[in-house]
């Protein structure tokens, strides 16, 4: 009975550690499940975390936008245009400056300015003073050639747009 003895506890021992082994088995399964659940998890914060920067950005924008229009109120596109040419030093290259037939709504002024013999430097100057003015003033078109007397300037066409507030 010894033999059949010892035959049973090495039966029960490899046993005990089949089912040590399984447990252990099944504990790195769920820790490996609990670990990928923790990347998911620091993935959607992530990218919750840029969504809430970029919606930030966006609100910031939007009272940038609205304080434009605001800024607006009692101007007109004519006088948003000299004022930007005073401030350049371009009154004199001015060919004209009108408003388009039918270009006028309760929300929405519009202009086209002609300008001669200007530089690039100069057209560049023009358009970040528009963009960067206290009203909301939008580029719609440009129309640029070069001048045919001096090749190193140019003759452009604008047409802007005064947002004013409802």
């Amino acid at each position: 009975m010894i033999p059949l003895q010892r035959n049973h506890m090495i039966g029960v021992a490899a046993a005990g550690a089949i089912v040590l082994l399984l447990s252990v088995i099944g504990s790195m399964a769920m820790l490996h499940g609990a670990s990928a659940r923790v990347e998911s998890a620091r993935g959607l914060h992530d990218y919750l975390r840029q969504e809430q920067a970029s919606l930030s950005s966006l609100r910031d924008k939007a009272q940038l936008f609205e304080a434009k229009r605001r800024n607006s109120k009692g101007k007109s596109v004519h006088e948003v245009m000299t004022q930007a040419l005073d401030s350049l030093g371009l009154t004199d290259r001015l060919a004209s400056l009108s408003s388009p037939p039918g270009a006028a709504s309760a929300q929405e002024e519009r202009a086209e300015a002609r300008l001669e013999g200007i530089t690039l430097n100069e057209l560049v100057n023009l358009l970040f003073t528009l963009e960067n003015s206290r009203m909301l003033i939008l580029t719609r078109k440009a129309n640029i050639r070069t001048s045919f007397e001096n090749p190193e300037l140019m003759n452009v066409t604008l047409s802007v747009s005064l947002i004013k507030p409802q």
